[in-house]
């Protein structure tokens, strides 16, 4: 599992809607679901940790960080990251492993 610090607007909450409406010509019952969500502070960091994981790619545009981002990052073995924003390399690292 990895988590990345840099993605500010995360879920905070999320409560089931079950209640009768009548804002229209016809009443009805509006089911589903409402989200919350609030902001929290960003980092430029990806922190967590790696098993029987030797390589992996990341988009750091979509996780909300920069090129190459502060790691926080445990592995049982060596893991080679390589990092992409909009399909291009932008930078790789190598984790030793055992850590």
């Amino acid at each position: 599992d990895l988590t990345s610090d840099g993605v500010a607007e995360r879920r905070s909450e999320t409560t089931s809607i079950s209640e009768p409406r009548a804002d229209g010509p016809t009443p009805h019952l509006l089911t589903g679901l409402e989200v919350a969500y609030g902001n929290e502070g960003t980092a430029d960091k990806l922190s967590g940790r790696l098993s029987n994981v030797s390589g992996l790619t990341i988009d750091v545009g979509r996780a909300g960080l920069s090129d190459l981002p502060a790691l926080d990052i445990k592995a049982d073995r060596k893991v080679t990251i390589t990092f992409i924003r909009n399909g291009d390399v932008v930078g790789t690292t190598t984790l030793s492993g055992g850590s």
